[in-house]
């Protein structure tokens, strides 16, 4: 008899197990879903953040636990967007392919699932840096959200499409000169009516997600004017190399965006020989870069 009654009890505890693992039957509320992230502004410290929910849900009655990890589809992270998924306090490893092993880093616990009708929203948020060497267009990248019981089984999926806009953004900096703010100065010196007169070095720095142009436009139409607006001494402008207009009639386009430093773009002053009294001379160039 004693022997029966073990017997006996091991199997009721068995079916017991069977019945509380049947209870618990999750999976995701949805076969894929799209997250869109908008690259607006881009610089400096500048980021792009989105919130979003993934429902799981329990097909059976009972109380739910499940587990959630993020697969790159294509096994792949290299060259991909530097996203960062986080729920709550986790940051959420992304692995490189569905053989990965899980952990701590990787591994998104869902508790508290309910029953079809209810069911838990897991909240995920998505940050990428906007810095400068984004190019402006839409990109699309695939993953696979896995969802795994507490033993490890995986028991569904879904793909999540990660889609971001970057906008077409432009930013410039003249480098090589006194200030830099939005007002910059660049002081000629003693100019020598007999010769060419030359600026010491300066540039134009450009940040850009997109093909830009460029236009100067002198507040004296390319003469340097006496104080007191009687005497003026020509003047050209050259940006890379080349002669450009300060009428700003005319624009200089470039058709590939920035890296994250930046395009250089070389400026100089050339002062020919010329005929005018003493004093001080100036002119106001408004330099305008324009996204395309």
């Amino acid at each position: 008899m004693g022997r029966l009654h073990f017997l006996i009890a091991t199997a009721l505890g068995l079916f017991g197990a069977a019945s509380a693992n049947a209870e618990c039957a999750p999976e995701f509320a949805q076969p894929a879903q799209t997250v869109t992230l908008n690259a607006i502004e881009v610089g400096s410290g500048k980021t792009v953040r989105e919130n979003f929910n993934v429902r799981v849900q329990n097909d059976e009655t009972g109380p739910c636990e499940a587990v959630i990890r993020v697969v790159k589809t294509n096994g792949f992270l290299n060259g991909s967007h530097n996203f960062i998924l986080e729920s709550g306090p986790q940051v959420i490893q992304v692995l490189s392919n569905i053989s990965a092993a899980g952990g701590g880093a990787s591994d998104l616990q869902v508790s508290g699932i309910g029953n079809s009708s209810v069911g838990r929203s897991v909240p995920i948020t998505i940050t990428m840096p906007t810095e400068w060497g984004l190019t402006s267009g839409t990109t699309t990248e695939e993953y696979s959200l896995l969802l795994f019981d507490q033993r490890a089984t995986l028991l569904d999926t879904m793909t999540l499409y990660v889609r971001f806009e970057v906008f077409p953004a432009v930013e410039l900096r003249i480098v090589g000169v006194t200030g830099a703010s939005e007002i910059a100065q660049m002081d000629l010196g003693i100019l020598e009516p007999d010769r060419l007169n030359m600026s010491d070095p300066f540039a134009l720095r450009v940040w850009s997600t997109s093909g830009y142009s460029v236009a100067f436009e002198s507040q004296n139409l390319g003469v340097l004017r006496h104080r007191s607006q009687t005497d003026r001494i020509p003047y050209m402008m050259l940006m890379n190399g080349n002669e450009v207009d300060l009428r700003g009639a005319i624009t200089t386009y470039f058709s590939q965006p920035s890296d994250a430093m930046g395009n250089l773009h070389p400026l100089q002053i050339n002062v020919l020989p010329f005929e005018a009294r003493s004093g001080e001379y100036s002119d106001r160039v408004t330099v305008t870069v324009s996204a395309s």
